[in-house]
């Protein structure tokens, strides 16, 4: 079954659940996440979304935090666990945590990169019309 899902998945699954196992580690918890209660683990996910950042000590993307949550989620799925960090009431105080969070690194900047190209002004309209070039004209954009 884990041969069928997408490679990028797999990679970035394992990716996240390294970090908060690297996390859990250096607060001296050795368990694996699996074996961790639900309440616990709700206070460990609370803690480690309101402290976690890059290696470089820089803050995570809004949505890198939240994908960090649906990996976890995914692996803890994938060992047959009944939990699910993103929709049940146990994990509530981590889910607001998370929201929080992710407000306060929006508030900061981060994660409100525009995604699209500016459109051409008028100006810069009439220069392509009078340059002669039509949106088939390839080389415009090479």
């Amino acid at each position: 079954m884990r041969s069928m899902r997408n490679p990028n998945t797999v990679r970035k699954t394992t990716a996240d659940v390294n970090k908060i196992e690297q996390w859990l580690l250096s607060k001296n918890v050795s368990r694996d996440l699996c074996d961790i209660p639900p309440a616990k683990l709700n206070n460990y996910l609370a803690h480690f979304f309101m402290t976690a950042t890059k290696q470089n000590g820089e803050e995570y993307e809004p949505d890198t935090l939240k994908s960090i949550q649906c990996s976890i989620n995914r692996f803890l799925a994938e060992k047959g666990s009944t939990v699910n960090i993103v929709e049940d009431r146990e994990f509530k105080h981590s889910r607001d945590v998370l929201v929080s969070k992710r407000k306060m690194v929006r508030q900061q900047g981060r994660g409100n990169k525009e995604r699209r190209a500016e459109p051409f002004t008028q100006d810069e309209i009439e220069i392509i019309f009078l340059a002669g070039v039509s949106y088939k004209d390839k080389t415009l954009f090479s």
